[in-house]
């Protein structure tokens, strides 16, 4: 049985057994990576995956506030280093936004126990 990588407009979603949706974050060689929660990931070999057109992501997938203000914030980055003359911006935008995502929780977690 394959494994069901969907695509829809708001990009590619791994679906598990359980019928649970995550989004596919970026491509390595041989597979995609997914992230199935913070900070695990893991890749899914292209031989093993089963790509599915135009299929919407289920209920549970949610933007976080952490994705909408990379997102937001990757936008005036990308400019300037495509200014500067920046190549593979795929590669580029996959770090940083994961980066972004990896900081604010660590912001968020300090400011929950009140040391900021």
């Amino acid at each position: 049985m394959k494994i069901r990588i969907k695509q829809c407009a708001k990009g590619l979603w791994y679906e598990n057994l359980a019928g649970t949706t995550f989004p596919v974050v970026g491509e390595c060689a041989g597979g995609y990576v997914v992230k199935e929660g913070f900070p695990l990931s893991k890749v899914i070999r292209y031989d093993d995956a089963e790509l599915i057109a135009d299929e919407p992501p289920g209920e549970d997938v949610k933007t976080t506030r952490a994705e909408e203000l990379v997102e937001a914030h990757w936008k005036y980055v990308e400019a300037l280093l495509r200014i500067h003359g920046a190549t593979d911006m795929e590669q580029i935008e996959f770090h940083y936004k994961s980066a972004g995502i990896h900081f604010y929780k660590h912001g968020r977690e300090d400011a929950l126990q009140g040391d900021l």
